[in-house]
């Protein structure tokens, strides 16, 4: 998670879900710790948390939708959705 994130990353979503991850894993071993050693299996949702923070801010999930090069129809300003075809 260090250094600049590619074009196609979401950091917004990535720092995110990387401080909840981290978060959710300090509170469920303090759980495991305090109440019930089961309660540690809380920490495997904040695995997953960091795994999809790893993704997207590598660009592999989030905005990426679509090719790289086309614009969408609202951003092509020769699109017309209401032209006819004569």
């Amino acid at each position: 998670m260090c250094g600049v994130s590619p074009p196609g990353g979401s950091p917004l979503v990535a720092r995110a879900l990387f401080i909840s991850g981290i978060v959710t894993i300090v509170v469920a071993v303090v759980l495991a710790v305090v109440v019930e050693p089961l309660l540690g299996a809380i920490a495997l949702v904040g695995i997953i948390d960091l795994v999809l923070a790893r993704a997207f801010a590598s660009g592999r999930l989030g905005s990426g939708g679509g090719a790289a090069g086309s614009p969408g129809p609202g951003e092509d300003p020769s699109y017309n959705p209401y032209a006819r075809e004569d």
